[in-house]
């Protein structure tokens, strides 16, 4: 009887205990500033820009609503972390925008980020030059000539110079890079050879007059043309 007493006084214990705890589930971790949020952000942008003066435009998406007077920061390599070269260089033009001030048809990868306090998100650019526009010339820039204009003699080597522009109409800088996704060719290699050219900083295109005639010499980096005439005396 005792013991019936006892079980029955631990079961009205455990159940006043039970009906007045109230297990909470933990605070919720809702702020994209605090470094052991749950939030997840992600920044997304264009895989790579081609021009010196392009805007590079990026949308920071959350999982839950950022709010709108929280403050983020937007940085890129301007702030100077060591990687990209000194000639390529993107600098912040405003909230989720940058913008391309230095660049070469070397491409470099360029991380560009958004700062939530100690949070950090960031999303990689390549940045460089595309050639989009080209025109070749004998002579000097200043004073170009047709390369037609005298002829060569069989055996003799000629220069032949460029000018490449990217789609902002800036020239492009270290060509080396821009003529080894180019090509270069003599549509006639009986009259002349293209094969002295190499990929040089100038964009310089060298050939050899092989025998009398005439033909044209066409170079195509990316986007861009042109062909010069070229005579060989016999």
């Amino acid at each position: 009887m005792k013991t019936s007493r006892a079980r029955c006084l631990a079961t009205m214990v455990v159940s006043v205990v039970l009906s007045s705890c109230v297990i909470e589930e933990p605070f919720a971790r809702d702020n994209p500033w605090d470094t052991g949020s749950d939030v997840v952000l992600e920044l997304t942008g264009p895989d790579s820009v081609h021009s010196v003066g392009a805007l590079i435009d990026v949308v920071l998406s959350s999982s839950k609503p950022i709010p709108p007077e929280g403050v983020i920061v937007w940085k890129s390599n301007e702030t100077g972390e060591a990687g990209p070269p000194p000639e390529t260089q993107v600098f912040t033009a405003g909230p989720a925008r940058f913008v391309v001030r230095q660049a070469t048809a070397q491409y470099s990868q360029i991380a560009v980020s958004a700062f939530l306090d100690q949070r950090i998100v960031a999303w990689q650019v390549w940045v460089g030059q595309r050639t989009e526009s080209l025109d070749l010339f004998c002579g000097s820039r200043l004073a170009p000539i047709a390369c037609d204009a005298t002829s060569m003699a069989p055996g003799s080597s000629r220069i032949i110079s460029s000018l490449a522009l990217d789609g902002n109409t800036n020239p492009v800088g270290r060509m080396e890079f821009a003529m080894a996704r180019g090509t270069v060719v003599s549509r006639d290699p009986s009259v002349v050879s293209t094969a002295l050219t190499q990929p040089n900083a100038a964009g310089t295109v060298t050939v050899q007059a092989v025998g009398a005639g005439s033909t044209w010499v066409v170079m195509r980096i990316e986007n861009g043309i042109d062909s010069v005439r070229v005579v060989v005396a016999p």
